[in-house]
């Protein structure tokens, strides 16, 4: 009876999965984050410019960075700039011009931009008018203040150069350079992208000791009613049980990070439809954390059926960024483990 409710609930929640993942090609964007990009010499490589990419950094003060990207004539050019919410109410303002063959020399540029010879460059403006837009996968919010979309008149290798517009306060900041039109991610990319989303919540300006804060208060309290209830639990539960009430709490508590997010997210932008995409990825983060954490506390035997569940039940929670991948993990191996105790 465990495995069959467990199949229909898995099943539940894969549906909700797929829908909210359904959107990502709208949204989507691997991140990256480069440093010593300094000098166009040390220029950060775009290696697939089609690929839709968000390059998260922070510009130094007095200084300006350079992107590279190989390009053949008329492909699709496809470059943004972002800033966070803070960033924009402090009055940060980055600014951008693309640099390559068969481009005209524009506006006049600051010394500190380096122009190979033989190639031209197009200013690309930006402005303050933008109003703070949700990103739902994160979730978090941005300000886009400058894009440009245009087709390469020429192939060979293309620069951006990024630096900071002199109504800019002058100390430099955070922004991020989303390039590109194709969403699509890498195996690599989607498991690590729990970890690259505590990147981004610094990059928005959050400390980064407090962005994990409900992932240990929720182990903190599965731990401690592990300890009051040990008497009781200890008897019937065996390793399989341990994984799974362990890993429940990691991909539970992955859940209660994205609301915080989501929660933090309503407070500056005005909610949207796209709020659904982030309320259906809670919704299976934290389904699939009680199912766990419920399956290991009755400590029931688990039959095939249960075990393949609870393995599946692993995958998903992988693909819905949930657990920082030892929670995953701790469901499909514990999945694996014997049902008794050694020499039991």
């Amino acid at each position: 009876m465990l495995g069959r409710r467990g199949l229909i609930f898995l099943g539940a929640m894969v549906s909700v999965l797929m829908l909210a993942l359904s959107s990502l090609p709208a949204t989507g964007h691997s991140p990256a984050f480069p440093s010593s990009n300094t000098s166009i010499e040390t220029a950060w490589e775009v290696h697939d410019p089609s690929k839709s990419w968000a390059i998260y950094t922070t510009l130094p003060e007095g200084k300006a960075h350079y992107y590279k990207m190989d390009l053949q004539k008329g492909d699709r050019i496809l470059i943004n700039l972002i800033i966070p919410v803070k960033e924009h109410e402090r009055g940060f303002l980055p600014v951008m011009t693309l640099i390559g063959p068969g481009l005209t020399a524009g506006q006049a540029l600051p010394s500190l931009i380096e122009v190979p010879d033989g190639l031209g460059h197009v200013y690309v403006p930006s402005d303050h008018d933008g109003d703070p837009e949700f990103e739902p996968f994160s979730p978090g919010t941005y300000v886009k203040v400058s894009s440009l979309d245009m087709d390469a008149p020429e192939g060979g290798t293309y620069y951006v150069a990024v630096w900071e517009h002199p109504s800019s306060p002058g100390k430099g900041g955070n922004y991020a350079f989303p390039v590109g039109f194709k969403e699509s991610f890498t195996f690599e990319e989607i498991v690590l992208i729990p970890f690259s989303l505590l990147k981004v919540y610094v990059w928005e300006g959050q400390e980064q000791s407090l962005t994990m804060l409900p992932m240990v208060v929720m182990l903190i309290l599965g731990f401690f009613v592990f300890l009051w209830k040990r008497y009781e639990l200890i008897p019937r539960m065996r390793m399989l049980h341990y994984s799974a009430y362990f890993a429940g709490l990691l991909i539970a508590g992955s859940g209660l990070v994205t609301t915080v997010q989501l929660i933090r997210s309503v407070m500056e932008v005005p909610i949207d439809g796209m709020v659904l995409v982030t309320l259906s990825i809670i919704f299976v983060q934290i389904g699939i954390g009680v199912y766990l954490v419920r399956s290991g506390y009755t400590g029931k035997k688990m039959t095939t059926a249960a075990r393949a569940v609870m393995f599946l039940m692993g995958i998903v929670a992988l693909l819905a960024w949930a657990g920082y991948i030892i929670g995953p993990a701790m469901a499909m191996i514990g999945s694996l483990l014997p049902a008794e105790r050694r020499g039991g």
